[in-house]
């Protein structure tokens, strides 16, 4: 008898999980999203992130225009849209590819843990990320940044934010001539520790964040965005005009 609850509790419990629809958002309860966490062909519901959202520095200057180019779990917009628990609060932001790579810079001071042996593009080195950046903060927060041509900080280095740590660069899975930065934030590294999370590939949840930007590409007023409010289509021939973001970092 015990054994027959055990196997009714866990089909009524995988029938709830596994009936979400990631399209239109419907079969979880209000504080959950559907999201894909393994099987891409099975979404499941998934608590939300319900602390305030940590505040970080805009990675790129405001001597650079820069597009959203992908964005944070998007029904509708599958394809343009990061679904898995890893990144599904990223942002992967490009800059005109007609011009030299930016510079990226970090969100949050902590320690930084790195990749940086990937020298050809568009390969799965890396885990897929390519040359990469962890930095990890006191407050349980991991900063990451991905795709980098190159990384200029050292490993187990301390970094402060508004560092220099990389260039916007096409290493790891980004897709044919797609050169961007991955970013996201990740809660909390703590419990299990740095050198847990240190292991290529591996993060805690994605999570919301925000950043200030200036509000137009000639305006200087300054506006805070977050993860659920930037618009992030995927664009064809360099039309940053739309939807653009300019850092409030100077060159």
């Amino acid at each position: 008898m015990k054994k027959t609850i055990c196997i009714l509790y866990f089909i009524l419990n995988s029938t709830w999980a596994f009936a979400c629809d990631y399209q239109n958002q419907s079969g979880c309860y209000q504080e959950q999203r559907c999201i894909y966490l393994k099987d891409p062909t099975t979404p499941i519901c998934f608590d939300k992130f319900l602390e305030n959202y940590p505040q970080i520095e805009f990675p790129f200057s405001s001597a650079r225009v820069v597009t959203c180019d992908q964005g944070p779990h998007m029904p509708g917009e599958q394809i343009h849209s990061h679904a898995w628990i890893n990144a599904m609060d990223a942002l992967d932001l490009r800059t005109d590819d007609r011009q030299a790579p930016a510079n990226i810079y970090a969100g949050l001071s902590g320690v930084a843990v790195i990749h940086d042996s990937c020298t050809e593009f568009n390969t799965n080195c890396g885990a897929g990320f390519g040359n990469h950046v962890k930095i990890f903060n006191k407050n349980g927060y991991i900063a990451f940044y991905a795709h980098l041509e190159r990384v200029f900080v050292k490993n187990g280095a301390v970094v402060e934010a508004g560092q220099l740590v990389g260039l916007e660069g096409n290493t790891g899975l980004t897709g044919k001539n797609n050169r961007h930065l991955h970013m996201s934030v990740h809660y909390d590294w703590r419990m299990q520790g740095i050198e847990y999370w240190s292991k290529l590939g591996w993060l805690p949840r994605s999570i919301p964040f925000s950043f200030d930007v200036f509000n137009t590409i000639s305006s200087m007023d300054v506006v805070t965005k977050n993860t659920k409010t930037v618009k992030c289509i995927r664009r064809k021939e360099n039309k940053f005009f739309e939807a653009a973001l300019r850092g409030t970092k100077s060159p």
